[in-house]
C-alpha cells in the first residue's frame, strides 16, 4: 500500500487512489464524501472531471451546501443529477450548469391562473346547474 501525503497551501479538492484493483476518485464536502469507483484502466482526469461536474451540479441544486442532511432531503434531485452525469457507466455530460438545468424542478407558472370574482361566479353557476339537473332526474 502506498501512502502519498501532499503538502500544499491550497486545500485539495479531491483525491485519486488505487485500492484493491479499483480506481477511486473522491471529494470531501463538509460532512459528506462523494466517490466515483472505476476500473484501473479508466482515465483519472475524466473521472475527476465527472466528479467535479457532479458535485458542482449538486451544489447548484442544493443552493451551495453539500451536506448529508441536504442530500438526504433532496435525494431525488441528487439521483437525477447522478443519472444525467453518468449513464450505465458512461460519462454523459461534464457541464454542471447543463446538468443542474435538466434536473431542477420546474416552478409552477402562477401567472396563467387568474382567479377573480367572475371565475368564482361561473364555477358557482355550473355547480348550481348540475345540482339542479341531478335533482330533476330523481
Amino acid at each position: 500500500m502506498l501512502l502519498l501525503v501532499l503538502s500544499t497551501k491550497q486545500p485539495i479538492a479531491g483525491d485519486i487512489i488505487l485500492y484493491e484493483s479499483h480506481l477511486a476518485v473522491y471529494k470531501h464536502s463538509l460532512d459528506l464524501i462523494i466517490y466515483i469507483i472505476a476500473s484501473p484502466s479508466e482515465n483519472e482526469l475524466m473521472l475527476m472531471s465527472a466528479l467535479n461536474s457532479l458535485t458542482d451540479a449538486m451544489s447548484l441544486l442544493l443552493r451551495g451546501q453539500l451536506e448529508k442532511r441536504g442530500v438526504l432531503e433532496n435525494l431525488d434531485l441528487v439521483l437525477l443529477c447522478l443519472d444525467e452525469t453518468v449513464d450505465d457507466g458512461i460519462i454523459v455530460d461534464t457541464d454542471a450548469t447543463a446538468i443542474a438545468s435538466r434536473v431542477s424542478r420546474s416552478k409552477p407558472d402562477v401567472t396563467e391562473i387568474n382567479i377573480n370574482e367572475q371565475t368564482i361566479m361561473s364555477a358557482y353557476q355550473t355547480v348550481r346547474d348540475r345540482v339542479a339537473q341531478r335533482i330533476g332526474q330523481l
